[in-house]
């Protein structure tokens, strides 16, 4: 086994695809889907289920993906010690996709500029594993969601390993219609509409929230990106229910009114996101300096 196998899978996990990940790390996909079927054979273990829509990791691949994250964090801070001049402190925090650009642009910024000489480092999570993988990573904070049919069995489970939890806003889910879309020209969508309508979605098993409202629509896509998820709804093929308040004021398809948002039309589910602060044990006194900085400014911009 060599260390290149390895970030090799990483990158290929992070992009969800061997094309892009081929492309990112300036080398051949039949070379790409080489090292990593090399480092199955020296694991015996499959750690990729392959698609004609991309690729995501078996339970064993995303424990190895977590990882392989711990394993950087620590190469970095071997870096990080050599260097006798720097003086930053750094922390690192767990995020969630859909969070990154709001945490970025309306707290991580701003804290930068009243505490320069502390870095923050955002690690990317996935809401249906973020307890598991927490459990693995080497930091105590992480911002996340709770999907609203697990709300009491993630409060069991963040109780039982004695972790905090911080609530910091409540999102929502809407559906994003093509602005060309004849059905954009109402005020309201109903259930009744819905079962016109495709819906779009992630090819991974990461995306388990947006599968449960299948059954309300005529038909699903599942794709690899959201480019090509987004491809759909412009075309009028499908829709979206991505989280809405967070990325509103950065999707560039919202910003540029290409597509239309609504609310929900299924009573059966609740559309309600809550999203939290994970505290999963002492806090560094950097780290409790940026925790106090989100929870009084996370929420400001998303109402």
């Amino acid at each position: 086994m060599h260390f290149n196998q390895l970030f090799y899978f990483y990158e290929t996990i992070k992009s969800q695809s061997i094309c892009a990940a081929a492309q990112n790390l300036h080398i051949s996909q039949p070379a790409l889907s080489k090292a990593i079927k090399s480092l199955e054979t020296d694991l015996g273990q499959k750690l990729l289920v392959r698609t004609n829509r991309g690729v995501y990791p078996t339970p064993i691949g995303e424990k190895i993906y977590t990882d392989i994250i711990v394993l950087q964090e620590m190469i970095s801070g071997w870096y990080a010690n050599s260097d006798s001049n720097t003086s930053a402190e750094q922390i690192y925090i767990g995020c969630i996709a859909c969070a990154n650009s709001h945490l970025l642009n309306q707290v991580i910024l701003p804290f930068r500029n009243h505490y320069p000489k502390i870095e923050v480092v955002m690690q990317e999570l996935f809401v249906h594993s973020t307890l598991r993988m927490l459990k693995n990573m080497p930091y105590h904070l992480a911002i996340t969601s709770i999907p609203p049919f697990r709300q009491e069995q993630y409060q069991t489970q963040a109780q039982d390993l004695d972790w905090t939890i911080c609530p910091l806003f409540t999102d929502e889910r809407r559906i994003l219609i093509g602005a060309n879309h004849s059905l954009a020209q109402k005020d309201v969508l109903t259930a009744k509409n819905l079962q016109t309508l495709s819906i779009a979605y992630y090819s991974n098993n990461r995306d388990v929230i947006s599968s449960v409202y299948e059954p309300y629509f005529a038909s699903s896509y599942k794709m690899p990106t959201k480019e090509s998820i987004m491809e759909l709804v412009l075309n009028n093929q499908a829709v979206f229910t991505p989280v809405y308040h967070m990325i509103k004021n950065t999707d560039y398809y919202i910003k540029h009114r290409m597509v239309k948002d609504y609310p929900i039309p299924i009573t059966d589910i609740s559309s309600k996101v809550p999203i939290i602060a994970v505290i999963t044990g002492k806090l560094s006194k950097a780290e409790q300096l940026f925790l106090d900085y989100l929870l009084e400014n996370f929420a400001l911009t998303l109402n």
